[in-house]
């Protein structure tokens, strides 16, 4: 309060000084000071001080500038956003009503709500209500960012359904429905898409559930009226049959399933080849789809049964018996193939290889092959096989084994090797593996200083290789003989070469030098 006195005294001071119209400067009154009312307690203490102290023209002057600024200085509201909650709400016959809290705290306010366009008291019904919020004190604005609503849910009425299941009988069906709290409910009917009043005829009507009180919401809006068609078992006759090129029906007869009176229906009979509708004449299994078509007698009847459960027609094929001749060669590095012939004639075949696994279309290695046999075309099965493989040997080769006697010069040997084919004497490029031992049971040796070594030649299994086996060698054991070298023995000079009685000569063995 002391500082409003002396701002304000300042103000009238500098007004005294400067007149009545020169504005009010910012550096004489600061702008917080602008933003607060003088209250009347003040002013008139001032006035009863100025009335006891000054002369009338001097208390005149202070009342006219105390209205100018007044005037000059109207001060601003402040503006807070309140907290509002309890904005959605559940219908329980009451009325319901939002919570508005301030800061500062309980600021007089004035809470009006409308629902379309019309202001009510008190929001009792379930919707939507517009919230309008008003402060009721001067010093205060209420500033809402965003429209406040107030939103009373319908109450859940719990809905029990019962009769929801009928058997035809010529007369109009309906659902049972009741609901806690008991509310008026009002139920439509429809058969596919078409609206229905009365429900007669069997067939499966969806139901539609609403409830005719606004404050209530059904917990369950829709439902089944199941009107069915009287049973039938459908029994199914000539269901196997062999290809003959002929179209193949199957044979149904109905009876009622309550009473076993034989019915007279038309049926629709759908053969079907996995999903496609087709006519049976081929060779296979199809599938059979039976429907009673919604015309004349059919419509109030279902087929309850059918017997069997998965009627299927059967075309079986005919069996082809194959002979199979020409499948045992030996290698010639051409492909091989066997001859077959069928019975009946004529039955074009796709035939395919396998050699351990391993699919080939053109064999050729030598091996034993799977022959793989099916028919092209699918009215025939493939019967009895007279062979499944075809056999292609491997080719007889002779080893020729030459160079086998050398004589010792410090270096390893190795003996020649040529194959020649056991059936036609050509040679044929092969990559064999050598070894040499001193005896039959001894390890693999080196074949360096002299002596005898026994060769063995074998073909190990890769590339070419395979297709070739060794039959013999030439000689039959072949042995790689490395003789002593001869020495050839030099004097130089006998006279000097004498020491004690001894004659020293130098001997040249082809590989080293030697001391005799």
């Amino acid at each position: 309060m002391q500082d409003q006195v002396r701002h304000f005294f300042m103000f009238f001071f500098y007004r005294g000084v400067n007149g009545l119209n020169i504005p009010l400067e910012s550096s004489i009154i600061p702008v917080s000071f602008l933003r607060k009312v003088l209250g009347l307690n003040l002013v008139s203490q001032i006035f009863k001080t100025m009335t006891k102290q000054l002369n009338v023209s001097v208390l005149i002057f202070f009342i006219l500038t105390y209205l100018t600024f007044l005037k000059q200085n109207t001060f601003a509201q402040t503006q807070i956003i309140p907290t509002v909650s309890n904005v959605v709400q559940t219908y329980d016959g009451s009325a319901k009503f939002i919570t508005v809290e301030t800061s500062p705290a309980n600021i007089p306010h004035t809470v009006t709500y409308s629902k379309n366009g019309n202001v009510v008291s008190n929001p009792i019904d379930a919707g939507v209500y517009s919230v309008t919020i008003v402060s009721n004190d001067p010093n205060y604005v209420f500033n809402f960012p965003n429209q406040i609503f107030l939103t009373i849910g319908q109450a859940l009425a719990n809905v029990t359904i019962s009769n929801t299941n009928y058997v035809y009988d010529g007369m109009s069906k309906a659902l049972s429905v009741t609901s806690v709290p008991s509310i008026p409910i009002s139920i439509t009917y429809q058969l596919g898409s078409v609206p229905v009043v009365n429900p007669t005829d069997a067939g499966d009507y969806s139901a539609i559930l609403a409830s005719s009180n606004p404050n209530y919401a059904l917990n369950t809006t829709s439902a089944n009226l199941i009107i069915a068609k009287a049973s039938v078992i459908a029994n199914f006759s000539n269901l196997t049959n062999i290809y003959d090129g002929l179209a193949k029906s199957v044979t149904v007869q109905f009876s009622r399933s309550d009473n076993g009176t034989t019915v007279t229906l038309n049926p629709t009979l759908t053969y079907l080849s996995g999903f496609t509708p087709t006519t049976p004449v081929n060779v296979g299994t199809y599938g059979i789809n039976i429907s009673l078509p919604s015309t004349g007698v059919n419509k109030n009847y279902q087929i309850a049964t059918k017997i069997p459960a998965s009627p299927e027609l059967v075309i079986n094929p005919r069996e082809v018996e194959i002979l199979v001749s020409n499948n045992n060669y030996v290698y010639d590095g051409l492909s091989k193939y066997p001859t077959l012939q069928t019975n009946p004639s004529g039955v074009a075949l796709n035939v395919t290889y396998t050699l351990n696994g391993t699919p080939y279309t053109f064999p050729t290695d030598a091996g034993l092959y799977q022959i793989n046999v099916s028919i092209l075309n699918t009215n025939y099965i493939v019967g009895q096989l007279s062979s499944s493989t075809l056999t292609i040997n491997k080719a007889n080769v002779i080893a020729e084994v030459t160079n086998i006697n050398q004589i010792y010069n410090g270096q390893s040997k190795a003996v020649s090797v040529t194959f020649k084919r056991e059936d036609n004497n050509q040679t044929v490029s092969l990559f064999p593996t050598i070894n040499y031992k001193l005896s039959s049971v001894g390890p693999n040796v080196s074949p360096i200083n002299a002596g005898n070594y026994l060769v063995y030649i074998t073909l190990p299994s890769n590339g070419t290789n395979n297709n070739y086996n060794i039959l013999s060698t030439n000689p039959v054991d072949p042995t790689l003989i490395i003789n002593p070298a001869t020495p050839v023995v030099t004097m130089t000079s006998a006279n000097s070469g004498v020491v004690n009685g001894t004659i020293t000569l130098t001997a040249n063995t082809g590989g080293s030098n030697g001391t005799l």
